[in-house]
């Protein structure tokens, strides 16, 4: 749990219990450097389809990329498992433009499955200074 409070305190995340609960679907991978935990993942097994829905590391390594890297990872995984996809969970705000950077990146848009990286990254910048509901709307109708 080291690592978790760690990520959660640096981030000011709130901790959700359904982000370390292991349930009978879920496949956790644990990331080590030099013989030390430094990371984990979750991934949830639906009946035919995955989804990473938690990573948490310590973010004393940032040189290893482990985010992205254990992304990669998992992705390759679940091609050998014959998985065509790997859903990796929504795309808000800044904190998600790492997505677009994943070869064969889709996103839904509300009606369908898009490739525009570029439109993904507008998306998410846009997002980013939501912080009410007013500020929601103000967004919305305002848009051109």
């Amino acid at each position: 749990m080291h690592i978790n409070d760690q990520y959660l305190r640096k981030r000011n995340y709130t901790f959700n219990a359904h982000d370390v609960e292991i349930g009978d679907n879920h496949i956790v991978w644990g990331y080590h450097y030099k013989n030390k935990l430094i990371a984990w993942s979750k991934v949830y097994q639906y009946n035919n389809a995955l989804e990473s829905v938690y990573f948490a590391w310590d973010s004393c390594n940032m040189e290893l990329q482990l985010g992205i890297n254990s992304l990669h990872h998992e992705i390759a995984w679940a091609k050998s498992l014959g998985y065509d996809f790997l859903y990796i969970g929504p795309g808000y705000e800044v904190c998600s433009k790492y997505k677009a950077q994943v070869e064969g990146f889709e996103f839904w848009d509300g009606e369908n499955w898009n490739l525009d990286k570029k439109t993904f990254l507008e998306l998410c910048d846009r997002e980013t200074g939501i912080n009410s509901f007013k500020s929601y709307q103000n967004l919305i109708y305002n848009a051109n």
